[in-house]
């Protein structure tokens, strides 16, 4: 097992609209890792001399030197690959928070990475004078957050229905149902599912999906001795089964391979990714 790769940093109040948390990495590293569905949509910038690679079965669809964008992602069959001296740094939106930065619809990245200048030349442009090599991670997270925070001023309107929609999601550990959300917003489920998928980049039905995984597999990894039929109840599932099956759905292998394996990014995007937890005191 590789060690822990990423850091987790807390982001400033005036971001915390748009921005969950940022992530640093920095190693010499060969490493590949499998991606799996958070429900966020993600800002990177690679720095030092490696460079990452994203593999779709035997086809290299993206490689990246510099700064990119992660989308959502149903494909499950992605990899994602570490070569050389890699410096790695996300900013993991909130779910409205990247359409409301950027103004570019998630749905156009959903299963995408791709370098910025593909989708936005003008944030490109403003990337392209940042460089994070000679700096420390505080101070790389610093800067990156300072360039965020300059597009607030042109930031959209929050669209209140899909917003309110992803916290009842985020808060029910996705086991709200979509037809009662429409009903509480007074929308159709129609409008709502195609106004969500548009800002969001996955259907609320997969957003749901995906917490839902999430908060169990944070619990799998709490305490790998509880019997699987509480987890899969406290989750949400109908039972052990179904809880067992979406792991295979998600990850390709079930509860006791998960922990077996025990992927530590894993760890970072999934089990921790419903908190933000902040950097070390030394590192602040």
């Amino acid at each position: 097992m590789h060690p822990q790769l990423f850091t987790i940093h807390e982001v400033g109040e005036q971001l915390a609209p748009y921005v969950r948390r940022v992530l640093h990495a920095e190693a010499q590293i060969e490493l590949v890792i499998r991606p799996a569905p958070t429900g966020y949509v993600y800002l990177g910038s690679i720095f030092n001399s490696g460079a990452i690679y994203v593999v779709d079965g035997e086809r290299e669809i993206h490689s990246s030197t510099g700064w990119h964008f992660s989308g959502q992602l149903r494909n499950h069959n992605l990899r994602v690959r570490y070569h050389g001296h890699v410096g790695h740094l996300l900013a993991e939106f909130t779910p409205t928070g990247f359409y409301r930065l950027t103004g570019i619809p998630a749905q156009r990245l959903t299963n995408a990475a791709a370098d910025v200048v593909t989708f936005s030349a003008s944030l490109a442009k403003r990337l392209a004078t940042v460089k994070l090599d000679a700096f420390s991670p505080v101070e790389r997270v610093h800067i990156v957050e300072q360039c965020l925070v300059k597009l607030i001023p042109q930031a959209r309107v929050e669209d209140h229905v899909v917003a309110q929609a992803a916290r009842m999601l985020e808060e029910s550990n996705g086991s709200a149902r979509i037809d009662q959300i429409a009903a509480e917003l007074e929308v159709s489920e129609r409008t709502l599912c195609r106004r969500f998928q548009r800002i969001v980049g996955v259907t609320p039905k997969y957003f749901g999906q995906v917490r839902q995984i999430n908060y169990a597999v944070e619990m799998l990894m709490a305490d790998n001795v509880a019997a699987l039929t509480a987890i899969a109840h406290r989750g949400g599932f109908y039972d052990q089964s179904h809880f067992i099956k979406a792991m295979h759905t998600f990850f390709e292998q079930g509860p006791q391979q998960f922990l077996n394996s025990r992927d530590p990014q894993l760890a970072t995007f999934l089990g921790k990714s419903r908190r933000v937890t902040a950097a070390a005191p030394s590192e602040r």
